[in-house]
């Protein structure tokens, strides 16, 4: 895929969560692309190694949701800022600061805003095969059978799903996109699989990782926000949109750590996987719930529908893996006669 820039936006691009694992590859991204960009973080200052160029501004949810001065001139917003963790600031920081948001972007007249949402607002599937179509969690209150997970994660579902309900709440003129990624990582979240202990890679070995890489994480977003800008969708639609590279064909966690040290050679990345029951009836003994339904390990998530929109993976997890088996080798002072063979 081409990196021209399809579009420019007529004002600054709006980005919430600027600083964060996934905000700080949105903003080098659209700088990159020649976009003007207006950082929103909760943190005292930028991020070290931020491009030039970019208007950083401080905001805490927590304490204040007027966001009109936020959104003023702006083209478009991407929307990433998130409670992840912490259930007591879920509500506010992952639904109201959204509705917010929304409501201070109407009024603004903003183009397009682009939130980023999660798989797992799916919870734990009935089927397999995941799609945009596919049932979402009960977003009013926990049915702990629906998500085989630990409460902070039913939790932080529910309300991302309620975050993706209060914009179509406050849609009228602004061209809504949800995104859904997958499990977003880095190269240092690969390399750091080797701190694992032996008993937790032996229980994960058989789950799908549902690995998607950062870069292409941030790629995808803008590359959605520049369509548009373009005149994609109807104002006021909501269009959703799961981002994953589940058809990557060593997409399990054995396949990963075998890779790695068939790569490297190193002990950390030994394992023996356990059968893939016994993770599940482990899973079922510590959270108190029959698995009746799909894990999250064993679902797959469907990207077709943003493929079919023409959208392609820029890097790809090859390329994260490829980088992480570099770095590990480095850090291990050595050079590794299997480098070039990744994932």
């Amino acid at each position: 895929m081409s990196d021209r820039v399809d579009v420019a936006a007529p004002g600054p691009v709006l980005v919430t969560g600027a600083s964060g694992k996934i905000g700080r590859f949105v903003v080098a991204e659209l700088v990159q692309r020649g976009h003007r960009v207006r950082a929103l973080t909760s943190r005292n200052r930028p991020p070290d190694g931020a491009p030039e160029g970019v208007e950083w501004r401080t905001k805490n949810f927590l304490e204040s949701l007027d966001l009109d001065e936020e959104v003023a001139g702006c083209a478009a917003v991407i929307h990433l800022a998130a409670e992840i963790a912490d259930m007591s600031r879920m509500q506010r920081v992952n639904v109201e600061a959204t509705r917010a948001l929304a409501a201070a972007s109407e009024r603004a007249g903003v183009t397009v805003f682009c939130y980023t949402s999660s798989v797992s607002v799916y919870g734990s599937s009935l089927s397999r095969h995941v799609t945009e179509d596919s049932p979402t969690l009960t977003a009013d209150k926990d049915v702990r059978p629906e998500y085989i997970a630990p409460e902070f994660l039913r939790a932080y579902g529910r309300t991302k799903l309620l975050g993706e309900a209060a914009l179509r709440g406050e849609a009228r003129a602004v061209r809504y996109v949800v995104a859904r990624p997958t499990v977003v990582i880095d190269v240092e979240d690969i390399v750091r699989l080797g701190q694992l202990g032996t008993l937790r890679k032996a229980l994960i070995a058989r789950r799908h990782a549902h690995h998607v890489g950062v870069r292409d994480v941030a790629h995808a977003l803008v590359w959605l926000m520049e369509r548009g800008l373009r005149g994609g969708g109807a104002p006021g639609e909501v269009s959703v949109y799961n981002i994953a590279e589940d058809e990557f064909p060593d997409s399990s966690y054995e396949k990963i750590f075998r890779t790695l040290y068939a790569s490297t050679s190193q002990g950390a990345f030994q394992m023996r996987p356990a059968p893939g029951v016994v993770d599940r009836l482990a899973t079922a003994l510590r959270l108190g719930v029959l698995p009746l339904r799909y894990s999250f390990g064993q679902m797959v998530f469907s990207s077709d529908k943003l493929k079919r929109e023409g959208y392609r993976i820029r890097f790809g997890l090859s390329s994260v893996y490829g980088q992480a088996i570099r770095e590990i080798m480095a850090g291990a002072g050595a050079a590794s006669p299997h480098e070039s063979r990744a994932v």
